[in-house]
C-alpha cells in the first residue's frame, strides 16, 4: 500500500512459530527513472534536493519524461517565496545531473499535499 518492496523468504516458516510471512530483504521504495533529452536515464534527485536554500523545508520536483519543463514545487520555514537567484546551486546540480536545455518553474506552495499512500513524494515523474 505505501509502495515499499521485499524479498519474501523461500521458507515461509519462522522459528517462532507466530507465522505471517517471512522476508529476507526490504527493499524500500522504487525509484521512478527520468530520461532525459539527450536520452540517458536519470533517478536518485534526492542527491541534488540537498542543494535547495536552507529556508526550504519541503520540496517536490516534477518532471516529463522526454520534456524540457521542470517544476520545482516548494515550501519554505516562514511561508515567503524565494529570489530565483538563491536556487543557483540547486540548478547548477540539476544541470549536472540531467544536463542543459530544461526550463525550471519555481513555484512556492504553501502546503504540497502528501500523495495516496500518505506519504509524501519528493520526486514526481510523468
Amino acid at each position: 500500500k505505501i509502495g515499499d518492496s521485499v524479498l519474501l523468504s523461500a521458507n515461509q516458516v519462522c522459528e517462532c512459530g507466530i507465522g505471517g510471512l517471512v522476508i529476507d530483504e526490504i527493499i524500500g521504495r522504487d525509484e521512478d527513472a527520468f530520461l532525459t533529452l539527450d536520452g540517458r536515464s536519470v533517478s536518485r534527485f534526492s542527491l541534488v534536493l540537498k542543494y535547495l536554500p536552507g529556508n526550504v523545508f519541503r520540496a517536490q520536483l516534477v518532471l516529463s519524461n522526454n520534456q524540457s519543463n521542470i517544476e520545482l514545487r516548494y515550501e519554505t520555514l516562514d511561508n515567503k517565496s524565494i529570489n530565483r537567484g538563491q536556487f543557483e546551486n540547486f540548478y547548477k546540480k540539476l544541470v549536472l545531473m540531467i544536463g542543459n536545455g530544461y526550463t525550471i518553474v519555481y513555484t512556492h506552495e504553501e502546503d504540497i499535499p502528501l500523495g495516496k499512500n500518505g506519504k509524501f513524494k519528493a520526486v514526481i515523474i510523468n
